[in-house]
């Protein structure tokens, strides 16, 4: 175990660079606590040891001959098991995939290897990203390092757990409806849904094609920062990848608001939501205002009002279904599915094409009426989810309730970013969204990382590598 650990990418960048240790080096602590902690936390579906420890050597010598591929040269991350990774299973946590070898490297995965990360494994989730508390039957539920007993959030879990146990220094993860942030939430990390078409899909096994938005999850905003400057960029094989000069999202971060105007909305923000939630969400407005951001009072009627949630599912349940009825009819044996996946089928068997078309059609109004609705802000802020991490059993049978701050941000489209708001008296982390408008990513990170100057968080879960 190197000792001390680094907190986060900036220290390890920096020691590797002053040859305080090699990336072999890094790579073998986070391989021990990953070995160690496994058996409880089950945050891996494959590891990948080997090729991590060879990539190592190969960046090292890099190094040594002054090849410097970026901050993140030699730094270790988890991949979500939706995106593949050539030699690896891509399994999207079904039985049904377990001998499955990928043989190539989704775009995420290969811009990261390019910016120099090193792929310790691919990470547990829920099965085809459709059950809604970390639970796995075939390789085990994913435990939140917290708090034996909670959920660790959604599909992306085993990637929020991996960080908040500090068994690698940024993930990958994949959000439809909430499964970036509702984990990043519930683990006390950070976790951003970009824009949709920020972030290339190519490579990764859809679950709604037109609400699929991979980013990126780190132990810190400037983490997921770098993480996204690799991740980000127009790919010709995805149809919805944007064109857009490449941006530095690292750029002027600090401990300064000014010139930001962050709002909180009107009858949501604060509405019908856990006491400490509630304030933690006020205490994170006021410490943004005291390092310059303007604070206002906003009243959009769309949110206040509430979306129609079932639009959403009909359009998320159509398009899964497109993807997984033929799956499913070549299976011999039904019982391999989830009982949340076959309900998924059978809800998206129920909605027919012109409702279906209807939708999208719908939804296209409401996102340039949201986004006109911003105004002069630049961003709203919002708890992550209504209450800290509940039980296995309240997240899926609350559902509704804990995904209610996260689903509209999808469905309009926005970028959506979670991080750590402080501690609730049982030691769980309460989470606070940023949310903004489409493609100004940089702003939800200015403000992030004001806030990580306040010192709103700063606890270690029970359950911790280094």
């Amino acid at each position: 175990m190197l000792s001390p650990a680094p907190r986060n990418i900036g220290e390890a960048a920096g020691a590797l660079r002053q040859r305080r240790y090699t990336c072999r080096d890094l790579v073998l602590h986070y391989l021990e606590g990953l070995e160690e902690l496994q058996p409880v936390l089950r945050v891996l579906i494959s590891p990948n040891a080997d090729a991590a420890l060879a990539r190592a050597d190969e960046l090292d010598t890099e190094l040594r001959r002054g090849n410097d591929r970026g901050p993140l040269h030699g730094i270790p991350y988890c991949n979500k098991d939706i995106f593949a990774a050539r030699g690896l299973p891509l399994t999207v946590g079904s039985p049904l995939f377990r001998q499955r070898i990928a043989t190539e490297d989704a775009a995420v995965v290969a811009r990261l290897d390019r910016a120099g990360a090193i792929l310790l494994g691919q990470t547990n989730m829920s099965e085809f990203a459709a059950t809604p508390s970390g639970r796995n039957r075939a390789y085990g539920d994913v435990r939140n390092p917290w708090r034996e007993g909670r959920t660790p959030g959604t599909s992306s879990s085993g990637s929020a757990a991996a960080l908040a146990a500090g068994l690698c220094l940024g993930a990958t993860g994949s959000d439809t409806s909430n499964s970036i942030r509702s984990p990043a939430g519930y683990c006390g990390v950070v976790g951003l849904r970009p824009t949709p078409g920020l972030v290339s899909l190519h490579g990764a096994f859809p679950r709604a094609a037109s609400l699929d938005s991979p980013g990126p999850m780190a132990r810190t905003a400037r983490d997921a920062a770098l993480l996204l400057n690799a991740m980000a960029g127009y790919d010709p094989r995805d149809a919805r990848s944007l064109k857009k000069p490449d941006e530095d999202y690292t750029r002027n971060l600090g401990p300064s608001a000014a010139g930001l105007n962050v709002a909180l909305v009107t009858d949501f923000s604060l509405k019908d939501v856990d006491p400490e939630v509630a304030a933690a969400v006020l205490r994170a407005a006021d410490a943004l205002r005291a390092r310059g951001a303007r604070l206002l009072s906003l009243s959009v009627p769309l949110l206040e009002h509430g979306l129609d949630p079932e639009a959403l599912f009909d359009i998320l349940s159509y398009e899964f279904n497109e993807i997984i009825t033929p799956i499913y009819e070549a299976t011999a044996n039904k019982n391999l599915f989830d009982p949340a996946v076959l309900e998924n089928i059978r809800r998206g068997r129920s909605v027919p094409q012109t409702r279906y078309q209807n939708a999208l059609e719908a939804r296209k109004a409401l996102c340039a009426t949201m986004q006109r609705s911003f105004g002069v802000a630049d961003l709203l802020i919002t708890p992550t989810t209504p209450d800290p991490a509940p039980t296995y059993d309240q997240a899926e049978n609350g559902w509704e309730r804990q995904r209610r701050f996260l689903i509209p941000v999808s469905y309009l489209g926005l970028p959506g970013l979670a991080v750590p708001g402080g501690i609730s008296a049982e030691g769980l982390p309460l989470g606070i969204q940023l949310i903004g408008k489409p493609l100004e990513e940089a702003k939800l990170f200015q403000a992030a990382v004001a806030l990580e100057q306040a010192e709103l968080f700063s606890e270690k879960p029970g359950i911790f590598w280094g």
